[in-house]
This record gives structure tokens, sequence and C-alpha cells, in this order.
């Protein structure tokens, strides 16, 4: 809404495709070059595999889904190029996107609501932010931080968004939620909070164009 305020109180943004820029062919390709597996048959077990969606929630340990990688995917590596295969996927922090929050936190509470997991979110506090900030943590940039590792609740569960809106006391009419997948959007919808359904990462900018 250029020129003006939107008409919320809280905004809720996604991680991955919205404020952090994702290329998860990238690991795909890593997986790939240590396996010998196609990509086809890489992006099939991510699909079906428990472990991807137990990791998120913060069920198993670090090295449970270390040894779980390689195990579903066949290679053997060490705990420094797993990372790094794991982490490819992730492509940048634009410090334009930084500085947005920072001038959005004037006006609005911001909150970060993430499917992540304890490997990503650590290499985006220790590799990726020291490069565009001063900060040593996302958190800095938000009033409340859900992650899923940390809540053991992933979107687009019910649970996850109640849990956002009940402990930040948000009344869904006043809250805007902002991811990429469709399926997270239309499960805030069910509970009456706003949406916007991000489709390319420069969607951002050009939603809150009146705080460039």
């Amino acid at each position: 809404m250029k020129g003006s305020l939107l008409p919320y109180k809280n905004l809720v943004f996604d991680l991955g495709g919205v404020i952090i820029d994702l290329a998860i062919e990238r690991t795909i390709d890593a997986i790939s070059r240590l396996s010998g597996l196609t990509e086809a048959a890489i992006r099939k077990a991510y699909m079906h595999q428990p472990e991807f969606l137990a990791y998120e929630k913060g069920l198993i340990t670090d090295d449970e889904f270390r040894n779980a990688l390689q195990h579903i995917f066949s290679f053997k590596a060490t705990v420094a190029v797993t990372d790094a295969c794991w982490n490819a996927m992730l492509a940048g922090l634009p410090k334009q996107k930084l500085e947005l929050l920072e001038k959005l936190g004037e006006h609005y509470h911001l909150t970060v609501l993430s499917n992540t997991n304890s490997i990503h979110l650590h290499h985006v506090n220790s590799a990726m932010l020291p490069a565009v900030s001063a900060h040593t943590s996302l958190n800095a940039y938000f009033n409340r931080h859900y992650y899923s590792h940390l809540v053991n609740k992933r979107k687009p569960e019910k649970e996850i968004f109640m849990q956002v809106l009940e402990e930040s006391e948000f009344k869904p009419a006043d809250t805007l939620f902002l991811d990429d997948n469709p399926e997270n959007i239309a499960a805030a919808e069910v509970l009456g909070i706003h949406t916007r359904l991000i489709t390319h990462p420069d969607n951002v900018y050009e939603l809150f164009a009146a705080h460039e």
C-alpha cells in the first residue's frame, strides 16, 4: 500500500522464499554428486522419508538427521560436508530485506514463523547473517520467533498458528501472514488470519514499497 501503512498491527513472516532466498536445486545437486542418484530419485525420497519432517519438528537430533541423510541417499561424508550439502539450498540473505524489517519494526509487531531446522538456523546466524548485519541472530529483527524445530510443530498444522495467536495475543483480523507455500496460506486463512502468498522474493518489496 504505497504511501501509507497497511491496515494491520502484526506481520508474521516465513523465512525461506520470503526473507531468505532459496535454491533447493543446489542441495539436490550436491546430494546427487555425493550419491550418484538422479534428481528425480532424490526428490521422491525427500517427499516420502519421515526423517525430514521429524527433523523440522525437532524430534530427532542433528546427528540422527545427518546419519539419516547419508543412509537415505547412500553416501558417506564428514559432518562438515554433510552440513554444507544440506545448507546449499540457502542461497542468500539480502541486506535490503533486513533493512526493510528494521523499518517495518517501527510500525508493526514482527514475528517469524518458519519451518526450519537446527543446522539451517545455525548456518544462517553464523555464516550468512554476519556478512550483511552487525547482529548475531535473526531474532534481533523480530519481536517473537517461532521455529518449527523449537516448538515441535510445523506449518500447515493448525496448532502452530494457534500458538502464535495465543502467546502473542494477536487478533487474526489485525494480523498479516506472508508465506511462499499455498498450503500454509490456506491453513492461516481458516483461522481468519489475513495472508499474502509470496510467489517471488521481490513481492515483499512491492508490498511494503512505502517503507523502502
